[in-house]
């Protein structure tokens, strides 16, 4: 097993931070990549669907339309009807043309759910109506019913009011012409239309379930956008509820000012909306399919969550994980660590047996630290024991207390080994704890630790060489 140094754990922390920091980054960035495809990808599907509900909507309007317009050809530039309605306008007394016209108009009605129909002669006086004129009192249009008999072709009558006050509605007016002289007209049938029977739930109706969506059908009037179905949050807004072309923040401005396609804005309500915008084709009518941001974007406020919720749930794992292994790095050192702790102390005490059981004295001194050890032999070489208070303790006080004669010799001896690492071999003098110096004889020197002499007594007597300069330990003066 690998041994992990002090500075290993103590740049690991560094290491560890760095590689979390990456790990956070490429995970934050992972997760806004993510997020902005999902957006950009949520926001086409969403542009889709508002587009293919417009278009549905669209091309609903163009049928219901065609539908009305074919609706009149059931009776315009028909012989046989007109055939009827000339002999019934001849001979209003008539009671069999009379009534096989009421059965035309009724079975009509019934069919295709027009709210009346009524027929009207050249004056535009009503002659005919299914239901009776006295159960709906719908006044007729004259100016355009005369147009009608001018230019002889259908006429679709767009949204509008017989009254100021009265009910929304469309007609469909039908020249009879003349079965001998198509040129000229006898009459008008009114095709009335209620749009709230059939047309308003048409346009109202939402594919898909919807607190915000609606569709709009708009209107250009002058310099104004004219709403012409009642809308889903504002009642009584049919013809009623009209926005200066200056307000181009509503999609429905932006629609009658000719603008197609995905527009976002304020809606008539103050809601910001998303919506698309068609033109109805063959009419004056512009559709606005709309549905409010706040509904549109929910899914996608709530896939942001997950996402800041999975990249919390990452960051916290990768977290996890560069903890751990800072933890198992951590508890390996200080495992190594109190191993070694342990064998050095085993390594100690058997140091301290064989020391013990030795007849030499043993001093150690670590010059780096500075500290020293003084073996029990050695104290009593000295004379003294090793809890006397007056053991001469540190170098200075053991090299204070060579004999003056031997000082140099010893100095320059211990700074050559320590320096050059020359062997260091000198006897010397040293005085004893009663005051008389004996003899002291070096078995060796270590140059990080120097071990002190021991107690061999080899008498030899050195010379007064002076030491070398540069010294890699304080030399103490002679006392």
């Amino acid at each position: 097993m690998k041994t992990i140094a002090a500075s290993e754990l103590r740049r690991a922390p560094y290491i560890l931070l760095a590689i979390f920091i990456m790990l956070a980054a490429g995970i934050i960035a992972a997760g806004c990549l993510y997020y902005q495809h999902y957006k950009e990808n949520y926001r086409v599907e969403v542009e889709r669907r508002l587009s293919a509900i417009a278009e549905l909507k669209v091309n609903e309007l163009v049928r219901w339309r065609n539908d009305r317009l074919s609706d009149a050809g059931i009776f315009y530039k028909n012989a046989i009807f007109s055939a009827l309605v000339r002999r019934f306008l001849e001979t209003p007394d008539g009671v069999e043309a009379q009534g096989q016209i009421r059965t035309w108009l009724t079975q009509t009605r019934t069919a295709y759910k027009y709210d009346r129909i009524t027929l009207l002669d050249a004056q535009g006086l009503e002659r005919i109506s299914v239901p009776a004129a006295s159960e709906s009192g719908v006044p007729h249009p004259a100016g355009d019913i005369a147009e009608v008999l001018r230019s002889r072709e259908v006429t679709f009558l767009d949204f509008h009011r017989h009254a100021p006050d009265g009910p929304t509605c469309l007609d469909v007016l039908i020249p009879i012409l003349d079965g001998q002289d198509e040129n000229r007209a006898i009459g008008t049938l009114t095709l009335h239309i209620n749009p709230a029977t059939y047309l308003y739930p048409l346009i109202n109706q939402w594919p898909t379930p919807s607190r915000t969506a609606e569709t709009l059908i708009i209107r250009r009037e002058g310099n104004e956008a004219v709403f012409l179905n009642e809308l889903k949050f504002q009642k009584n807004t049919a013809l009623n509820l009209r926005v200066p072309l200056e307000n181009k923040e509503l999609p429905a401005v932006k629609a009658a000012l000719g603008q197609e396609g995905i527009v976002e804005g304020i809606d008539y309500s103050g809601t910001p909306v998303i919506a698309a915008v068609r033109a109805v084709p063959d009419s004056p009518w512009f559709l606005v399919a709309r549905m409010g941001t706040s509904e549109v974007y929910a899914p996608l406020q709530k896939e942001l969550w997950v996402t800041i919720i999975l990249v919390g749930t990452l960051l916290t794992g990768a977290s996890a994980g560069v903890g751990f292994i800072w933890k198992q790095q951590s508890a390996r050192f200080y495992r190594q660590k109190c191993e070694a702790a342990g064998a050095l102390r085993e390594s100690e005490e058997r140091f301290r047996l064989a020391v013990n059981a030795t007849e030499d004295g043993i001093w150690e001194w670590d010059i780096q630290t500075n500290q020293e050890f003084f073996s029990p032999r050695w104290c009593e070489i000295i004379g003294y024991s090793v809890d006397d208070p007056e053991l001469p303790h540190t170098y200075k006080s053991w090299a204070s207390r060579i004999h003056p004669d031997d000082y140099d010799c010893v100095i320059s001896a211990m700074t050559n080994h320590l320096e050059k690492g020359t062997r260091y071999n000198v006897d010397y003098r040293h005085r004893h704890k009663s005051g008389e110096y004996r003899w002291q004889s070096p078995s060796k020197w270590s140059g990080v630790s120097p071990t002190s002499p021991n107690a061999s007594g080899l008498r030899r007597r050195c010379g007064n060489q002076k030491p070398d300069t540069g010294r890699c330990f304080p030399v103490p003066q002679r006392e």
